[in-house]
């Protein structure tokens, strides 16, 4: 690969990666700190900065002994060099700066597709077909990604020895949680109504979602009788709501004297799911098969970091 040829003056790239917290997402393949982030393997692209120019391209990043380090595909040990005078995009006497690409999983799940990248408007990747079913969400992997623009060796020795690259989440999640339901109740379906699965993420100065396609229903089911958080936290597409109303139907099952199963919609305010945020919906159920209430709260999935983006759609 470009840039793993060792020359006796040139300096070795080194990477640190943090992970944009989130709040008690309930689900394995959602990341949620630094410690669910050093479990996955992350893909790495740099370009001579201003350029398409590749310097290293599908570098594999593994966590290991407390450290990251770049490894090859039988996971041995390998190492990158910042390019050096003489290199055809280094300014005589100096480093080069690169623009710096990350994403995680290091594979691509089958919903990402088309990464790419641009010197002007930086890194992008489209969602295709996210899936809107709690079934289909059950074994998805997060997708994240990282971009850190016009670095040189001076800014790793300036980032105690490397180059920080921070991953965020470009998506939002929702939970949904049951504050009360009567012991003859059953819940069985949640569905969020008319939402968009399908769009272009650019991460530049100001990352941003294009949506694109038709509106869906999201579906989880739950099959549940108990109380708390049920099903499990679902990625879901960033966008605005029409009339500023989310559209929400729930669907219960009576099974008492009279068994009876009913679907019941409910408005819930709302203008936007806004990226790396959490969304919890709270159901009461009531006591009866008629009596039923939802409100919403919402709770930074990023908790703790000072560095979020600004993202707008």
């Amino acid at each position: 690969l470009m840039g793993q040829k060792k020359r006796e003056e040139a300096e070795e790239i080194k990477v640190q990666v943090n992970s944009a917290p989130s709040a008690d997402a309930t689900r394995a393949n959602i990341i949620n700190n630094n410690t669910d982030l050093q479990t996955k393997d992350i893909c790495i692209d740099t370009y001579f900065h201003g350029t398409i120019t590749p310097h290293i391209s599908d570098a594999k990043l593994h966590y290991s002994s407390s450290t990251w380090g770049f490894v090859d595909g039988s996971g041995d040990a390998i190492r990158y060099y910042w390019p050096i005078e003489g290199s055809v995009h280094a300014t005589a006497g100096t480093v080069s700066s690169l623009d710096f690409v990350g994403y995680t999983p290091y594979a691509t799940p089958s919903y990402i597709s088309d990464i790419s990248y641009d010197e002007t408007s930086g890194p992008s990747f489209r969602c295709v077909n996210l899936p809107v079913t709690s079934a289909g969400q059950a074994s998805l992997d997060e997708f994240m990604d990282s971009y850190a623009t016009d670095k040189d060796y001076n800014d790793q020795l300036l980032g105690s020895g490397s180059i920080l690259m921070e991953f965020y989440h470009p998506f939002a999640t929702i939970v949904i949680n049951v504050s009360h339901i009567h012991p003859h109740l059953t819940l069985n379906t949640v569905t969020f109504k008319n939402v968009y699965n399908n769009g272009t993420f650019t991460h530049g100065d100001t990352p941003q979602w294009a949506l694109s396609g038709s509106r869906t229903d999201f579906v989880a089911s739950l099959g549940t009788t108990t109380t708390g958080n049920v099903g499990a936290s679902y990625i879901v597409m960033p966008q605005s709501f029409t009339s500023n109303t989310l559209t929400i139907e729930v669907n219960t099952t009576w099974v008492g004297q009279s068994p009876n199963t009913k679907t019941y919609s409910v408005n819930v305010p709302m203008e936007k799911w806004i990226p790396g945020k959490k969304y919890t919906y709270l159901l009461d159920l009531g006591d009866t098969d008629e009596d039923i209430t939802l409100s919403v709260s919402v709770a930074d999935w990023i908790t703790d970091n000072t560095n979020s983006m600004n993202l707008s759609y």
